[in-house]
């Protein structure tokens, strides 16, 4: 046999498979972008700006992850999404306006404001959004308005949290957002768990004790004056956020909050007041 004549056989159809493998390596990306550009038009429409055109890519200065960047001159603002194509932050490219004179809101009109960003908040999370949106917190100062909103499916947060600031007029000046991974959409379209709830909260308590132990100054120990526990979850993170206060006789108190994992009891983080 003329193994030459053999190889000069094989190579040529060695060499059509590999244009078929690249052409499908190469050519599949295109379709995925074509997705993205999909999930991205669609969100854009939710927020009510599909006049936002794309802008290239950023990254951010926090994390160093990488961003598509999408501009809306109509609107006056920038939009970051994943490269699933996913929100993940809105800023404002307007000049920032100066403190407002303008009287405080009352409670009425505080409440409108409420609703507002809260709808906002759904729609920064449509493209995911499996449960309903909660606010977490609010703060305001000088017409500048701070708010936090997490999601939450079947009594359990999903991860998935909004921050917001705005003017009281409802100008955004931006808002950032965490896509949830505590839970899973199958191909059957059917949510289930992904993180497991494996310390009950009495034993969270207890870690959360032993974790601040260390931490406390000679005299001052653990009260039960704030004492208490409730499941939170950014991200994939699944935890309880245990409150706890101590204090030395007579002294004003220091409270503790750890954040202790629900799958292994893990302490996450531990903030305290100063």
């Amino acid at each position: 046999m003329n193994i030459r004549k053999g190889i000069r056989v094989v190579l040529p159809v060695f060499a059509a498979l590999s244009l078929i493998v690249l052409g499908l390596v190469f050519f599949r990306p295109a379709a995925d972008a074509a997705d993205v550009e999909e999930a991205i038009r669609a969100q854009l429409l939710e927020l009510g700006d599909p006049s936002a055109v794309s802008a290239g890519g950023t990254q951010s200065e926090a994390n160093g992850a990488e961003y598509l960047l999408y501009h809306s001159e109509e609107r006056r603002r920038d939009y970051r999404f994943d490269a699933s194509g996913n929100l993940a932050a809105v800023f404002s490219t307007a000049e920032e306006a100066v403190s407002s004179d303008a009287p405080e809101l009352n409670a009425q009109e505080e409440e409108a404001l409420n609703r507002t960003m809260a709808e906002f908040a759904e729609r920064c999370i449509s493209a995911f959004r499996i449960g309903t949106v909660e606010q977490v917190s609010s703060s305001h100062f000088s017409g500048d308005y701070v708010y936090e909103f997490r999601e939450v499916y079947q009594g359990i947060p999903t991860g998935s949290r909004v921050a917001v600031e705005c003017r009281q007029d409802g100008t955004i000046y931006y808002a950032i957002v965490t896509k949830g991974a505590v839970f899973e959409t199958t191909r059957k379209k059917t949510v289930k768990p992904r993180v497991e709830i494996a310390i009950s909260e009495e034993r969270a308590i207890g870690l959360a004790e032993r974790a601040i132990r260390d931490r406390l100054a000679d005299g001052e120990t653990i009260t039960d004056d704030a004492r208490a526990c409730n499941l939170d979850a950014t991200g994939e993170q699944l935890y309880y956020t245990v409150e706890l206060s101590a204090a030395k006789p007579g002294t004003d108190p220091t409270i503790y909050w750890v954040k202790v994992s629900t799958a292994d009891g893990s302490i996450l983080d531990v903030t305290a007041t100063q």
